[in-house]
């Protein structure tokens, strides 16, 4: 101040003028001080607010646990006033205490809880209770009392289970079950939303895989976050890879296999015109499946590689009925305003009665009963009803199952 009134009269300014406009000044800093002030107690205040709002949700969804129902999910909303942080989380630790033991996908509670309808609630209590009777009764599997890396099964793959830290869930989706759908989709909600947030720039769809992540990132989601999983008929699926990755492909590896294929069971390759000499039938390439390779992650087993059986998913969606599948989740995240599914009509034209029909017929009956074979868990834990021969697919409800 001493020195501002000393340049003041340097300046030749009159002694009143000098005081006046060190009292401006004065009054000034002390007005932006107290606004800071007033700035801190209402954030203070509304932080407040929001962890009452946390703790309520938090006392009504132990209330609907303790009544044997169904817990409802948070929409993912802001509320209060409290900002989203600024990092992503990357910490075990610091996410396990930011969620506190809240077994619901949240980031910011809003004041409303989202409710199934009576419809969606029956469909999906159907699906979840007759996967863990299953699995319970016929595999002798119920998931550990605690979901760490450790206690599932080694060989359990997750490279293509898709979680996201802000709306707090995962996706398992296994290939040719609307894969590149699933994915693309929950890379625009990465990139609108925790991109936009964290002011990053650099993205990579291996960055949100379960399977990118440490033993202890990955013991800090798997307890707390919603576990949705889509399938799909095996039979639907297995013709879907057939078309995809063999009949259809621009992939250098897949066209060479094809080959290998036509070379392994055909005997008269330049002889019979009728066919591709580059491209299997339907029955050449079941056969190499199933008695030479039915691990390739586009046609292996859904249950023994995401051991289904271990994960107690609280959502599971079939391609068979993904509109209103991937709309009833989509609403329970609190993400359907922000991205959709829209599978492409090539995949789901897989899952056509008659196309399955005239493919599967010209299977052998001992070809197709190996495939029954194989897949068997799959039809059982996911409600899909099991064909008794190739021509008992009658409509489109036979693939649908539970």
């Amino acid at each position: 101040m001493a020195l501002c009134f000393s340049y003041c009269l340097r300046r030749r300014k009159s002694v009143i003028k000098c005081f006046v406009l060190i009292m401006f000044t004065t009054a000034a800093i002390i007005g932006l001080i107290c606004r800071q002030l007033d700035d801190s107690e209402h954030r203070h205040r509304r932080n407040a607010e929001a962890r009452w709002e946390i703790e309520n949700a938090e006392q009504d969804w132990q209330r609907n646990v303790i009544a044997n129902t169904h817990p409802p999910v948070v929409i993912a909303k802001e509320v209060g006033g409290m900002e989203p942080p600024m990092e992503p989380v990357r910490s075990a630790e610091l996410l396990t205490t930011k969620l506190n033991a809240m077994s619901v996908p949240k980031i910011i509670l809003h004041h409303k809880m989202a409710k199934w309808n009576s419809e969606m609630e029956n469909r999906q209590n159907k699906r979840l209770r007759h996967k863990d009777q299953t699995c319970q009764d016929v595999y002798q599997t119920t998931p550990p009392s605690s979901l760490t890396k450790e206690a599932l099964p080694q060989n359990a793959k997750f490279d293509s289970t898709y979680y996201n830290d802000d709306f707090k869930f995962f996706i398992s989706t296994s290939y040719n079950v609307a894969s590149t759908t699933i994915r693309n989709a929950l890379r625009d909600l990465y990139k609108n939303v925790t991109l936009h947030r964290t002011k990053q720039v650099i993205f990579h769809d291996r960055d949100f895989t379960l399977n990118s992540l440490n033993n202890d990132d990955f013991d800090a989601r798997m307890d707390v976050f919603f576990k949705a999983i889509f399938v799909r008929n095996p039979l639907s699926r297995l013709l879907s890879a057939y078309r995809r990755k063999i009949l259809n492909t621009e992939q250098t590896y897949y066209q060479q296999k094809a080959r290998e294929i036509v070379q392994m069971y055909r005997k008269n390759i330049q002889k019979d015109n009728n066919m591709d000499p580059d491209k299997p039938s339907f029955l050449e390439f079941v056969q190499y499946v199933v008695e030479k390779d039915n691990l390739n992650p586009n046609w292996s087993p859904v249950v023994p590689r995401f051991q289904s059986c271990y994960i107690p998913y609280d959502f599971i969606g079939k391609l068979e009925t993904i509109d209103t599948d991937s709309e009833d989740l989509l609403k329970t995240l609190g993400i359907d305003k922000l991205i959709s599914f829209e599978p492409a009509t090539f995949a789901i034209s897989s899952g056509d009665v008659k196309l399955i029909r005239s493919n599967y017929d010209t299977l052998t009956t001992e070809v197709f009963k190996q495939v029954l074979n194989i897949y068997q868990a799959d039809f059982r834990v996911f409600g899909y009803r099991v064909p008794l021969n190739q021509t008992d697919i009658n409509s489109q409800e036979d693939l649908v199952g539970v």
